[in-house]
């Protein structure tokens, strides 16, 4: 992530983060990507813990189960841009070194932003296995204070993935 960009860290409890889940949300509901993501990073860690120990982060990240490239990224997050465009959000695609990411600005220029990792089809095929692991193992949680739900990865596999990088 570019540190010039001024995003707003945040936890759960933020309305600006849960609009966010939610937009992440809508990828269940489009028969295309419906089983092909879930929540990893400092938001699904978030996801396991109370309140009071929550860190803030800026960033959104998922877990994509396919390679994409910049047209492919556009397609598979149609439904994340709508949901957020359609809640008020400015919303404007980035392109960072190791991921593509959807920033979500609100009135009071808060920004945030969900990232998708871009793969190339060999650099996919190289971790293929661990996500679909990782995907097989995730639950499924309740945004607070809505009705929708995400999916999130195993605390095993967050921790797994915060040890080696």
């Amino acid at each position: 992530m570019d540190k010039h960009y001024n995003y707003t860290p945040g936890t759960l409890d933020n309305k600006q983060i849960r609009d966010g889940l939610c937009a992440v949300a809508t990828l269940s509901d489009n028969p295309k990507t419906k089983d092909s993501y879930f929540v990893v990073g400092g938001m699904a860690v978030q996801s396991y813990i109370p309140s009071i120990c929550r860190r803030p982060t800026s960033d959104i990240d998922i877990a994509v189960l396919a390679s994409l490239n910049r047209a492919r990224f556009e397609d598979y997050s149609t439904s994340i841009k709508e949901y957020l465009l359609d809640r008020g959000y400015e919303v404007t695609h980035k392109k960072f070194r190791r991921a593509f990411g959807i920033d979500f600005r609100d009135k009071e220029s808060k920004s945030n932003f969900v990232s998708i990792p871009r793969h190339s089809e060999n650099s996919f095929k190289n971790i293929e296995k661990i996500l679909n692991r990782e995907k097989k193992n995730a639950r499924r949680k309740i945004i607070e204070g809505t009705t929708d739900t995400y999916v999130v990865a195993t605390p095993e596999d967050i921790i797994i993935r915060k040890l080696v990088r």
